[in-house]
């Protein structure tokens, strides 16, 4: 009797056609910014990336990228781009051109000899591994610049929030033309062509993205953006008509074996398609690819879950519906899968044929290995912060994970971790995120750790979200490596104030320092009146906050600070100097997410551009962006203007060991990201 594996429905092989694949685990799309080397092909980087994902163990991996057929392209008016970097700095950055949608680079050419290599390259080591591939395919709607689906669509319609001022600036008051039949018939041609090459390279199939109305083949399904009156426009069969002539063109040229993945959203918004119409779509599809994944949401940005969607998976009541609506048809569920029992569950219970993911890969570079090993309990929980897409237009173009300390550098991260060395002692300072990472690491490779924790219980900075709703995803995290100290050899000192007197008593080899930060408290007149109160304070105590709220300071916390006192009742006020609030929120969905959450709340207001000038008993004065003088009511004020790391406390622990080093927010505030990075390089460099 062969072992009996926890995860038993999602580790099944399932039978696709010809197609056997080993297990019910589906890597989307996930690509780091590393695509293109300096030869202009596929990188060595991208390579590593795709065989370290094989190796986690999915059966099926969607490789994605900006592939491309040469066109020529219009390049973006310099006009245009210092009206962008001016009203809309979070979502442009002109450094790197036009790169709000696709935010690679300008494409890889797959007609290159040099790209096919390193593209079939790509699909072997994939194959070394056991997993089937599928790549995402260029649809050509770039072919014809200037024309689109139906006359009058504008590029950025797909977020479905953008500004309408932004939207002018893009389109340059010029609204697209009809595509001509011609056109279309040109883009059919295209498109079988490069599947042809795909398949070449050696891929399984192609992966033909019909999402929340954005490429091509989607522009036709929605009615949103297909206003056609001919046989490609108006009813639902004749929306669908063109993807299945392309799906037809693509079977012809390559055989009914090449797979053909296609993805499309359950639902849209207003204007949009309902999920009926999506089911009826479906179906009509069904004989003309082999699997469908499933997007839940109304358009690009709601179809990348963040802790604001309370429910982990928030499309298992659409997965379900099509399954039933759409008999015989394989569906990949796509969306907030993480936790294993809840990706096993989904399988058992009928809800989904694959489970279909990408930040649980992107978290955890050993997710398909802890499936196999039954190990749920140590699945690395992702945060939602979606910075995995681009933490900053204000950091560069550089793929890090906020929790996953190696994702981005998997390509080096051999050459830079040295092997470890002898047995040390170790201490690490600071029981928050960083120090914990740090402690685990170190004890990982070997060392003996000492974690101290001034308070009676580890999380640090992170114990002070647990009371905020759309924070969960971050609690998840802060209790997930808990459990894994509780789990390890290391030592864990609670209610242990440290202090280096105390610590060179032990005689350590190594003392890394992770002591936090300070609310910086500017200098403003009545800053220290009665009802003014840090922001961080409030949160670890919110029977300190009444009446009405102003927050001075709207970067990331104090917005998202003052979302959750709107919540709790108050009417809340943020003023930001900045022209937008929570400007270095990752501006790839996670900004308009943090946006529509906080306008759907009434008794929420954000000020921009205000200068605060005096703090008062029930008010605050503060000057607009045209300079006039303005009041507020304010019964509580909360500060959110930044941190400073506690540097001088830190340096103390200097000659308290051998080896010293600085992590997380007392070397340099930032976000979880760079505490886990820092924590992780710290212990592996010992």
């Amino acid at each position: 009797m062969g072992k009996t594996n926890k995860y038993e429905h999602l580790l099944s092989p399932i039978q696709v056609g010809s197609h056997l694949f080993k297990n019910r685990l589906m890597a989307a799309i996930a690509l780091p910014y590393n695509t293109e080397s300096s030869d202009g092909y596929v990188s060595e980087a991208v390579i590593q990336h795709f065989a370290n994902k094989a190796k986690s163990g999915p059966g099926l991996i969607v490789v994605g990228g900006n592939l491309r057929r040469p066109v020529e392209t219009n390049p973006m008016p310099n006009d245009m781009i210092l009206k962008m970097r001016r009203d809309f700095p979070n979502v442009f950055n002109p450094n790197h051109g036009w790169h709000v949608l696709s935010g690679r680079t300008d494409g890889i050419d797959i007609v290159n000899g040099g790209t096919q290599n390193r593209l079939a390259e790509v699909s072997e080591v994939i194959r070394f591994y056991g997993a089937k591939s599928v790549i995402g395919m260029p649809l050509m709607d770039s072919a014809f610049p200037g024309y689109d689906v139906s006359a009058g669509n504008r590029p950025l319609d797909v977020f479905g929030s953008a500004p309408e001022h932004f939207m002018e600036i893009v389109t340059g008051g010029k609204p697209s033309e009809e595509f001509t039949k011609d056109m279309l018939m040109d883009m059919l041609d295209e498109m079988e062509l490069s599947a042809s090459l795909l398949q070449e390279c050696g891929f399984d199939g192609v992966y033909l993205h019909m999402n929340y109305h954005m490429m091509l083949l989607g522009k036709f399904l929605s009615p949103f953006t297909n206003r056609r009156t001919d046989e490609f426009g108006g009813s639902l069969e004749n929306r669908v008509r063109y993807p299945i002539m392309a799906m037809d063109r693509i079977k012809k040229r390559c055989g009914k074996d090449f797979i053909i993945v296609g993805s499309m959203s359950t639902w849209e918004s207003e204007g949009g398609y309902t999920m009926e119409e999506g089911i009826e779509m479906a179906r009509l599809m069904a004989g003309h690819l082999d699997i469908m994944q499933l997007k839940e949401g109304a358009n690009i940005d709601v179809s990348h879950p963040m802790g604001f969607v309370k429910a982990h998976v928030p499309g298992l009541k659409s997965g379900a519906a099509y399954k039933k609506g759409v008999p015989g048809l394989p569906i990949a569920l796509n969306g907030g899968f993480i936790y294993l029992d809840e990706c096993e569950a989904a399988v058992r219970d009928g809800v989904t044929d694959f489970v279909s993911s990408s930040r649980a890969y992107v978290s955890n570079p050993d997710f398909g290995k802890l499936a196999y090993e039954g190990r749920g309990e140590d699945v690395r929980p992702c945060i939602r912060c979606n910075g995995c897409h681009l933490r900053s237009y204000n950091k560069g173009w550089v793929s890090a994970c906020a929790v996953n300390p190696v994702w981005g550098l998997e390509h080096r991260i051999d050459r830079m971790v040295p092997a470890p060395g002898a047995k040390q002692k170790v201490a690490v300072i600071g029981g928050g995120p960083a120090g914990m990472q740090a402690a685990l690491t170190a004890s990982a490779r070997g060392h003996d750790v000492t974690l101290y924790e001034k308070e009676g219980v580890l999380g640090g900075a992170l114990n002070l979200l647990d009371g905020i709703s759309f924070k969960w995803p971050h609690k998840d995290f802060k209790e997930y490596l808990i459990r894994q100290v509780e789990k390890s050899p290391v030592e864990v000192r609670l209610g242990v104030s440290a202090t280096p007197e105390a610590v060179a008593g032990e005689n350590y080899d190594a003392v890394l320092v992770s002591i936090g930060a300070d609310p910086i408290v500017p200098p403003i007149p009545g800053v220290e009146g009665g009802n003014v109160v840090l922001a961080l304070r409030a949160l670890a105590d919110e029977s300190l906050v009444k009446g009405d709220v102003v927050v001075i300071g709207g970067g990331d916390v104090g917005t998202e600070t003052g979302v959750h006192f709107a919540e709790k009742g108050h009417r809340v006020t943020v003023l930001e100097m900045e022209k937008i609030l929570a400007r270095t929120a990752p501006p790839i969905h996670s900004y308009n997410n943090l946006r529509n959450y906080w306008m759907a709340l009434p008794n929420f207001t954000g000020i921009t551009e205000a200068r605060v000038t005096a703090i008062g008993a029930d008010y605050v004065d503060y000057t607009d962006k045209d300079g006039h003088e303005q009041k507020v009511k304010a019964d509580t004020v909360l500060l959110s203007v930044g941190l400073r790391p506690r540097h001088a406390q830190a340096a103390a622990f200097a000659g308290a060991g051998g080896r010293f080093a600085v992590i997380g927010d007392c070397d340099k505030t930032g976000d979880i990201q760079r505490a886990i990075r820092s924590g992780f390089g710290a212990a592996v460099n010992l």
